[in-house]
């Protein structure tokens, strides 16, 4: 039943479906619906289902327009960022982008690091003779030499310092634990504290618990004799009218 809803929803004017609607709901696009949901497992095991299904699909696909571009009338809204925003450089970022999503699409491997700048080489032997080339190769030089006296600048500080600093930074750690530790033994203290009152309170209360115990054993004793005399009078009293109806006295 809902292959026939989706299959007659495809063919139906738009103005008629959406009357009423919001704006964007009823232009004169051709209306694009979507197949009833298939289980995965029932469609792969089912033969029957997976042909009724790839039957649906071809009617659907032959309910289409002829142009396949349906989507002509809503573009693609503006990507600022893959198309490089706003500001300075975003020409630039553009191509970046562009590029790489063409390498993508393309299924191109990345292309590997370029690791010249962490090395203080020669100019190639092509461009030997440009001082152009030199002057690269001096900068680069020139900015291994900065950070290699940077790295040097470190393990001098670590040298001197690194020592303290550590066990600066255990006996922060020490002193963190042991304030959790004292934090703890606090918790524990108050826990045993509360506890101690609740049974200094509970053991204040036994030898009232067990008079009302015995009061209420002496008073069970009572009833119970009590209903025994009852009892026994009850019988003298039955006993004593049957005499009484024997000797004409009733």
């Amino acid at each position: 039943m809902s292959s026939l809803i989706v299959r007659d929803a495809a063919s139906a004017p738009a103005d008629t479906l959406f009357a009423g609607c919001h704006p964007l709901l009823r232009d004169k696009a051709p209306l694009i619906t979507s197949l009833a949901y298939v289980d995965a497992d029932g469609f792969g095991q089912n033969a029957a289902v997976q042909a009724a299904v790839s039957e649906l699909i071809e009617d659907e696909m032959n309910a289409m327009p002829d142009d396949t571009d349906y989507l002509a009338h809503r573009p693609l809204p503006a990507l600022r960022l893959l198309d490089g925003g706003a500001g300075a450089g975003a020409g630039e970022r553009g191509a970046l982008v562009a590029a790489e999503l063409s390498r993508i699409a393309a299924a191109r491997p990345l292309a590997p690091l370029d690791d010249a700048r962490y090395k203080a080489s020669a100019p190639a032997e092509e461009s030997a003779a440009e001082p152009k080339a030199w002057e690269a190769a001096l900068d680069n030089a020139r900015a291994q030499l900065e950070h290699q006296r940077a790295r040097l600048l470190n393990l001098e500080l670590m040298t001197a310092y690194g020592d303290a600093a550590h066990a600066q930074h255990a006996s922060d750690l020490g002193a963190l634990c042991d304030s959790a530790a004292a934090a703890v033994r606090a918790a524990v203290k108050t826990n045993d504290s509360i506890n101690l009152k609740r049974k200094a309170a509970q053991e204040a209360v036994v030898p009232t618990l067990r008079r009302h115990e015995g009061d209420a054993a002496a008073l069970q004793a009572k009833n119970q004799s009590i209903e025994y005399a009852c009892a026994q009078l009850e019988r003298d009293v039955k006993r004593l009218r049957t005499a009484a109806t024997e000797a004409g006295l009733r």
